[in-house]
């Protein structure tokens, strides 16, 4: 929509078809410069397990495009809320999984799940 008739809404302009920007690159310059000017990421996926006959809540991490590989098990902390279960797990995977190795990861955002959520760390 790039007309409105009030003139203190933002104009807004149709987006590009097929292009895309990614860091300081677009689709239109050369793709391996925007391959190497994106940085690398983990996505972790946290999936809640309600409690069993033997086993209290919990809740597992894993790296989403490796379900199972690498998995930590967190127990369910029943003072916090069910979201901040779901970002300690994230954490805990990260500190055990990738960050020991001397890597320095942050937490760029995150979504909601059908089971838990999904933590991108750059």
């Amino acid at each position: 929509m790039a007309t409105t008739d009030n003139p203190n809404w933002p104009v807004r302009q149709p987006p590009k078809v097929g292009s895309y920007v990614v860091g300081n690159y677009d689709s239109t310059q050369d793709p391996q410069q925007a391959y190497h000017a994106t940085p690398y990421c983990w996505a972790v996926q946290t999936t809640y397990h309600g409690p069993t006959d033997t086993k209290g809540s919990r809740i597992t991490a894993d790296l989403s495009d490796r379900p199972g590989r690498k998995r930590h098990t967190h127990a369910y902390d029943y003072s916090l809320d069910g979201s901040p279960n779901h970002v300690e797990a994230a954490f805990e995977f990260m500190r055990r999984h990738v960050l020991e190795s001397g890597k320095d990861a942050q937490l760029a955002c995150m979504a909601s799940t059908e089971r838990g959520f999904l933590f991108v760390f750059i």
